[in-house]
């Protein structure tokens, strides 16, 4: 069968399934160049149909048993909201709901109408959604005419019929992802997963035996994705996007504050209580209840009292499920499963014996999990890899550097990898742009930013003058699988190759990984990396390794902050000429910025 699975929800995503096999996954944001982009996934529905060719379409399948509020794809807050937007909304739309008690429609209709005349809403892509008579009161009514629209858009976009269209339940996909994206097949593990919410689900665990997974466990009622979306907004920072931020910066917390922190929210939110998740007492709402009672802390000791809280909260859910089923292999997915720092205090449970965490758990691995969650019998073939997105050739490349206007550039071509390396080596900071785009959150190598992970000063280059990031943010590690152990420890043995657990640094990380780990703590989230995983990025670190003995790079996603991952050729020179990176690699052009660098 060929098989297109979509999600349309937080980083809508399309993938692209051919006899068992995943040709495609790839978000629509990479297409339409807006960071976390809700909508349709037209764009990256179309590059599957580009791949499927003359093969014929089976089957489609969507996210979601229950479908989705048209208010929020509507609104598309993840790409069209400020920090401003987000505050008002809890003004004006929360607050009178949530505190006031005032009718759910009539607020609605209010807020989306004042909204609807200060900006022009993004293009859902979905066919006559903007001319509906929506209720706006939260009744079935209103989802099921969504519905109606999402359906009507399939056929007319992929000619296809009803009775090839399939709706997959959120967290069972959550699950299936997390299991058969995972290296564990017909071996017996336990499932979890964990999100803000997902059709009134936000948190489940499984059994998975003979490669069939069983519920054993679902609720409504574990609020920590809500949790970080509004301590984020609290921080001034964007819900759905920058909780990742409020990760980092939770390491610069004074430890008697943060644990103050933690003892609040253990007071006035969740605690756990086996497998069931207790709400502590009884707030109104998350945003105005600890606006007032977070008021005496600063800014980092939140961050840390949070990230502790998460880690305590999530860390006893997991032990208790270990110790109930007696299974110590454990797989796990969901937007919780984004926190690095909470994996690695999970690998650290001392009754836990292996742990995987698939890459970008968020919503857009529903794309794949959806097909997973209904074919998952174990017939399906195994997620090798995840470059499942555009490569261009040789061609397109050279015609998107012809239109360079800068002409002090200097261009060349088949650059040997020794040369590469030894510009790295002298501190110069590069962006490589190779084969297939990589999937997800995080940046694997084929579009990655580069650089010497020994030197310390490449930080200050790379966040001011290239990524204008957050000074407190960390880079990441890109290492050989022979030196993995030799940079942090691992006792367990655990493989992480797609950055999605921390680790602690050994002396020698400590030393040769100095500007890719956290400048607090001292960890490191590493892409462990096979050869047979990246053969060329693979073989340029091994050079980089031969020249320096440093057996890493630095590794950080390329892009200009609040912008997607590049996936062009004429994206990846936008950032180029809008920053101070020194050298754009392509697979057979290589670019330096001017004859100074030579």
């Amino acid at each position: 069968m060929n098989i297109i699975s979509i999600v349309d929800s937080h980083t809508s995503s399309a993938s692209l399934i051919c006899n068992g096999s995943v040709e495609v996954l790839v978000s629509e944001e990479r297409f339409t160049r807006k960071k976390g982009q809700i909508s349709y996934p037209k764009k990256s529905i179309d590059y599957c149909l580009k791949i499927l060719g003359k093969r014929k379409l089976d089957q489609v399948l969507v996210n979601g048993k229950i479908a989705a509020d048209p208010f929020t794809i509507r609104l598309a807050r993840s790409n069209t909201f400020s920090v401003s937007d987000w505050i008002n909304e809890q003004y004006e739309y929360q607050k009178p709901i949530l505190i006031e008690k005032k009718k759910i429609s009539s607020i609605k209709r209010k807020y989306f109408y004042k909204l609807q005349k200060k900006k022009k809403f993004p293009q859902t892509n979905y066919l006559n959604i903007n001319t509906v008579n929506w209720t706006y009161d939260g009744s079935d009514y209103d989802r099921n005419l969504f519905r109606s629209i999402q359906i009507k858009t399939l056929k007319k976009h992929l000619k296809i019929d009803d009775n090839k269209i399939k709706f997959s339940e959120h967290h069972p996909s959550h699950s299936a992802y997390a299991y058969f994206a995972s290296p564990f097949r017909k071996k017996k593990a336990l499932v979890f997963t964990m999100d803000a919410v997902g059709e009134k689900i936000n948190a489940t665990i499984s059994i998975v035996k003979n490669d069939k997974i069983r519920e054993v466990f679902r609720t409504g009622n574990s609020n920590l994705g809500r949790l970080w979306k509004y301590i984020t907004l609290l921080l001034s920072m964007k819900p759905d996007e920058h909780e990742y931020k409020v990760m980092g910066l939770a390491p610069y917390a004074h430890e008697k504050y943060s644990r103050e922190v933690l003892n609040l929210f253990k007071k006035n939110f969740q605690i756990t209580k086996g497998h069931n998740f207790i709400n502590s007492s009884k707030i109104k709402d998350i945003y105005f209840s600890f606006q007032k009672i977070l008021e005496p802390y600063r800014f980092d000791n939140i961050a840390g009292g949070l990230q502790l809280y998460t880690e305590e909260i999530v860390s006893n859910w997991v032990k208790y499920a270990i110790k109930k089923y007696k299974i110590s292999r454990v797989v796990f997915s969901g937007g919780i499963s984004m926190n690095i720092k909470l994996n690695k205090c999970l690998s650290e449970i001392s009754s836990l014996k292996e742990l995987y965490v698939a890459a970008s758990g968020g919503d857009e691995s529903l794309a794949l999990g959806n097909y997973y969650n209904i074919y998952g019998n174990g017939k399906t073939k195994p997620l090798n890899n995840i470059y499942l997105g555009p490569e261009y050739n040789d061609d397109q490349i050279y015609s998107a550097i012809k239109k360079m206007k800068k002409k002090t550039y200097i261009v060349k071509k088949n650059l040997p990898l020794k040369k590469i390396a030894q510009y790295l080596s002298r501190g110069y900071i590069g962006a490589r742009f190779s084969g297939k785009m990589e999937f997800g959150a995080r940046a694997l190598g084929n579009r990655s930013i580069v650089a010497d992970p020994s030197k310390i000063e490449v930080l200050k280059k790379i966040n001011t003058q290239i990524k204008n990031r957050d000074f407190w943010m960390p880079f990441t590690p890109s290492v050989l699988d022979f030196m993995v152990n030799k940079y942090v420890k691992n006792p367990k043995k655990i493989f992480s190759p797609h950055m999605t657990i921390a680790f602690d640094t050994t002396e020698k990380g400590k030393e040769h990984l100095k500007a890719a780990i956290h400048q607090y703590d001292l960890t490191a989230r590493p892409q462990m990396l096979k050869r047979s995983f990246n053969p060329k990025y693979y073989d340029l670190i091994k050079e980089f390794h031969r020249l320096t003995g440093v057996g890493a790079l630095l590794n950080t996603s390329f892009n200009l902050h609040g912008f997607p991952i590049v996936m062009s050729p004429s994206d990846a020179l936008h950032v180029f000429n809008n920053s101070d990176l020194d050298m754009l690699i392509f697979d057979n052009y290589f670019i330096l910025r001017n004859k100074k660098l030579i």
